[in-house]
């Protein structure tokens, strides 16, 4: 069984490029199926690139 740390050796993150980021809800719960709510999410990943 692979863990988390396993996936990430050997990556990098750089400044600028583009990432695809895989949710998963608790119990696979559909709550990304209207266009507002994904917009919010878009805007809320933003805000935590201002953070760090």
């Amino acid at each position: 069984m692979f863990s988390a740390i396993n996936l990430r050796k050997g990556r990098v993150s750089i400044s600028g490029r583009y990432y695809a980021i895989t949710i998963a809800t608790q119990n696979r719960k559909e709550i990304f199926t209207q266009l507002h709510v994904n917009q919010l999410l878009g805007q809320e990943i933003y805000k935590l690139e201002d953070i760090q």
